[in-house]
């Protein structure tokens, strides 16, 4: 009988050692791990913090994308392209080199630049750049013209890196990530889709039609603006999950 008591005592010894070990090292490890969680809330909190201040404000978001002055460039762009001659070299070559990133970013007062001449004769000069010129523009007096690289303003480059630099960020939350894909995916059928076509459609009616001056590129981009995906839905998710993340609404 003594013998069972002591054996039964020794098991009760034995878990009670083996539950306190367990606890203890839970409870040594949560203590190990908690300066680095507090790190990664640390992280994540600015993180979402910046994204929230670029996405915050829906009006500032298509400021930053930027499609007006994209439509604007190319226009432009495309004029030069078809051998559109400008009078006013000097305004060209501050076009050209000042406003030169990876994009071209042509800024007027209202939007047009006049002083322009549609070649109805090329010169004699067959290097490639003419022989291009001239293949364009015909295509566009067909009213077949069609762009090959659409041009990209400083504004959005810097506007992209931001979004892109976010999401290779390792703390940025799966679910915001997810949504920051296809708001970025949104932005890139807009510009291959809805404003390249609206900037062809302009381009082609004006040298088919022989106008004198640049398509008005307010109405440009008014035809763009009707035709392509909103990011109002998409925007709205993604401050809305980062304001869940930041406790912004349940704080007291």
């Amino acid at each position: 009988m003594l013998e069972n008591i002591e054996t039964i005592t020794g098991i009760i010894f034995a878990v009670t050692a083996t539950v306190l070990a367990i606890l203890t090292y839970k409870r040594a490890k949560e203590t190990f791990l908690q300066p680095v969680r507090s790190e990664v809330i640390k992280k994540q909190t600015e993180l979402l913090i910046e994204l929230y201040s670029l996405l915050g404000d829906e009006n500032s978001v298509h400021e930053d994308i930027d499609y007006h002055e994209i439509v604007t460039i190319n226009i432009f762009d495309s004029f030069i392209t078809c051998g559109a001659i400008f009078n006013d070299e000097e305004l060209l070559k501050k076009i050209m080199t000042e406003k030169k990133g990876t994009g071209l970013m042509f800024m007027g007062d209202d939007g047009r630049v006049d002083g322009i001449e549609k070649p109805g004769l090329f010169s004699e000069d067959e290097s490639e750049d003419v022989q291009n010129c001239k293949k364009h523009y015909t295509s566009a007096k067909n009213g077949v013209y069609s762009i090959s690289i659409l041009l990209l303003t400083k504004k959005h480059d810097e506007f992209q890196a931001k979004i892109l630099k976010m999401l290779n960020n390792p703390f940025l939350p799966i679910e915001i990530k997810t949504q920051l894909e296809k708001f970025m995916d949104e932005i890139r059928l807009n510009l291959k889709n809805s404003l390249k076509k609206a900037v062809e459609k302009a381009v082609n009616s004006s040298f088919s039609e022989n106008r004198k001056t640049l398509p008005d590129t307010n109405a440009v981009f008014n035809i763009f603006n009707k035709s392509k995906l909103s990011h109002k839905m998409i925007v709205e998710k993604i401050n809305a999950e980062t304001r869940k993340y930041l406790k912004i609404d349940s704080m007291p």
